[in-house]
């Protein structure tokens, strides 16, 4: 059968943007203001590495990074119950548990970070091996966000390096901007 005499198929008014849109939304595993607490918890690690010196010992980047990734995460926890109070709304019995575990992507970056502390720790990387590595995860996921942010806003392969980079470079300013305020 040739393309011109093909019917269409039950889709055939469905535009294909639609249909790409539709297909990625099923592949896509955190959305929303999960993402947005991921991507968070990410620009905020950097900032607290950033200042760190070279020679800081892996215990206290270990309780830098847990401290504040669990700090934040339980402050977001508090500010989302506490806003859902001050507008009103009835507050269902799993809302404190639905709000650590929308929250959670805050801490879930931090997980890796904290094993390569714990590795310092443990002595079987250096100190500096573990900031350094820290470091250079946290930067390369917030270009890994910035990648896939112009990926899934269906730019080219070339084109979503290029936004990761960027990404990482408005990453590196944040991070520059904490360190001048100390």
């Amino acid at each position: 059968m040739s393309e011109a005499t093909r019917s269409p198929g039950p889709r055939a008014g469905a535009t294909s943007a639609a249909r790409d849109h539709a297909a990625a939304a099923v592949h896509r595993p955190m959305r929303g203001a999960r993402l947005v607490a991921a991507i968070y918890g990410t620009i905020v690690l950097l900032t607290v590495l950033a200042p760190l010196p070279d020679d800081e010992p892996a215990d206290n980047l270990f309780f830098a990074v847990a401290g504040t990734a669990i700090g934040f995460w339980l402050a977001h926890v508090y500010a989302d119950l506490l806003a859902m109070d001050v507008e009103g709304e009835e507050r269902p019995p799993r809302a404190r548990r639905a709000a650590m575990a929308h929250n959670w992507p805050i801490v879930a970056v931090a997980i890796p970070p904290a094993i390569l502390a714990l590795l310092g720790i443990l002595d079987v990387i250096s100190d500096r091996a573990a900031l350094e590595w820290d470091f250079g995860l946290g930067t390369l996921s917030l270009m890994a966000w910035g990648a896939a942010a112009a990926r899934g806003r269906g730019r080219s392969w070339p084109r979503a390096v290029l936004a990761g980079v960027g990404a990482l470079f408005i990453g590196l300013f944040i991070a520059g901007m904490k360190q001048l305020a100390h």
